[in-house]
C-alpha cells in the first residue's frame, strides 16, 4: 500500500501542475477567441479545450485525493492518515474557492494560491510515507555506529 500511496500523492502534485498549465492555456485561448470574434457566449466558452481540461482534471484530482485517503488507512506508516486528511482538506477548500469564485471572481486568487497548498501537501504526504514516517530525509537514515 505504501507504493500506491506514494504514487498517488505524487500524481496529485503533478496533476496540480497540469491544472495550472491547462487553465493558462484556456484563458489565453479565451482572450484570443474574444479578440478574433469580438465576443463570446457560454457555448463558445464550453468549447474551449483548456477550460474543459481543467474541469476534467479537477474531477480526476478529486478521485485521486479520495484514493489517497483510502490508501492511508492501510499503509501503517505514522503520519500517512494525517497527511492524507490534510490533502483532502485543502482539496475541499479548493472546490469551495472554485464554486464561490464564479460569483465573486476575486476569490479565484485564493483558488490559485490554494493550488500550491494542494501540491505541497501531496508532496509532503508522499515524502512522509516514502521515508517511513520521518518528516525529514535525514531522520529516516539510521544513526551511525559508534
Amino acid at each position: 500500500m505504501r507504493t500506491a500511496y506514494v504514487f498517488t500523492s505524487r500524481a496529485i502534485a503533478l496533476l496540480v501542475l497540469f491544472q495550472a498549465a491547462v487553465i493558462a492555456f484556456g484563458v489565453f485561448d479565451l482572450a484570443k477567441t474574444v479578440e478574433d470574434d469580438g465576443s463570446i457566449d457560454k457555448s463558445t466558452a464550453e468549447d474551449l479545450v483548456g477550460l474543459s481540461l481543467h474541469g476534467i482534471g479537477a474531477m480526476v484530482l478529486s478521485v485521486l485525493v479520495i484514493l489517497l485517503l483510502i490508501f492511508s488507512f492501510f499503509t501503517k506508516v505514522p503520519g500517512a492518515v494525517r497527511w492524507a486528511l490534510i490533502v483532502f482538506g485543502v482539496t475541499v477548500l479548493q472546490w469551495v474557492f472554485a464554486i464561490v469564485a464564479f460569483s465573486v471572481p476575486a476569490i479565484g486568487l485564493l483558488h490559485g494560491l490554494n493550488a500550491f497548498a494542494v501540491a505541497a501537501t501531496a508532496g509532503i504526504a508522499g515524502r512522509v510515507v516514502s521515508t517511513g514516517g520521518a518528516t525529514t530525509p535525514a531522520a529516516a537514515e539510521p544513526a551511525p555506529a559508534a
